[in-house]
């Protein structure tokens, strides 16, 4: 049975990162993103999970929604949950494979090759997002590598899969509704990363301007309804003007996924809250 979610409390000692790679993930934001939280909350909603950096490291200790447009990676998420074991067999065969034959064997894993099987997609996902640049092949980019210059690269971590195979048994539901199709109740806390405004380019799924301006709309009635919401995006005028009305904080970091995928460039990131602690 569970109950209402203190952040104060002991966590689980589960370690786990995330098993994909993904454009413009939070892994270097943790640090900001996490102490600002709400302390309490019944449960848990993250409709862009990505490859799950924030999902892993606050690992809810309440029932937890986390979806994605992208079908193939919540099979993914649904793969890892189910049976670890059998993603973990996979990869090791792909890495076999990958070590013993040349760069063509990416550009065969990357190209024509689609197994049906929900396992070796998995396995195969995990391949190409660890050897291309960012994760991008995966979803569809036209900035591809041949992965040549990942050869030597541990892909995976048979320890890691499982780790993240126990927090997503935590009862946790996994779907590929988008975030107008959640339904969080009041008491309830949801964490918002969409495609930023000036990067949308390198999303499978386009994120328009009206998007955003929807996106907002529904920040504010779900407000209103008593939920709590945090949301990460770039410091612009545009979502300044778009979130004007709640508590705005500006943070500054090194980080490689902006205009022109040039990698150590400072940005300001900014994060989006209806509540105080």
């Amino acid at each position: 049975m569970y109950g209402c979610s203190s952040r104060k409390c002991s966590r689980v000692s589960d370690m786990a990162v995330p098993f994909v790679a993904w454009p413009g993930g939070k892994s270097r934001l943790l640090k900001e993103i996490i102490p600002r939280f709400p302390n309490a909350y019944s449960a848990y909603w993250e409709p862009f999970v990505g490859g799950g950096s924030v999902y892993f490291k606050e690992k809810p200790d309440v029932p937890a929604y986390i979806s994605d447009l992208d079908e193939e990676l919540m099979d993914c998420y649904r793969a890892v949950r189910e049976s670890p074991e059998e993603v973990v067999r996979e990869l090791e065969f792909i890495k076999y494979q990958r070590d013993t034959h040349t760069e063509r064997f990416f550009r065969q894993v990357a190209g024509e090759y689609k197994p049906k099987c929900i396992f070796k997609r998995t396995a195969r996902y995990i391949y190409i997002s660890k050897h291309c640049f960012r994760g991008l092949t995966v979803r569809g980019s036209k900035s591809q590598s041949s992965g040549s210059s990942y050869w030597g690269l541990t892909f995976f971590n048979k320890k890691n899969i499982f780790d993240c195979s126990k927090i997503l048994n935590r009862s946790t539901t996994i779907s590929s509704r988008g975030y107008s199709d959640c339904c969080p109740a009041k008491g309830d806390f949801v964490y918002l990363d969409p495609p930023y405004y000036d990067v949308t380019n390198y999303y499978k799924n386009a994120f328009t301007e009206q998007d955003h301006i929807d996106l907002s709309n529904w920040c504010d009635r779900i407000s209103k309804a008593g939920v709590k919401f945090m949301l990460s995006s770039s410091w612009n005028e545009k979502t300044l003007q778009w979130y004007r009305g709640f508590t705005c904080t500006r943070v500054n970091l090194n980080y490689s996924m902006k205009a022109g995928i040039q990698t150590g460039i400072s940005s300001s990131e900014l994060l989006v809250r209806n509540y105080d602690n």
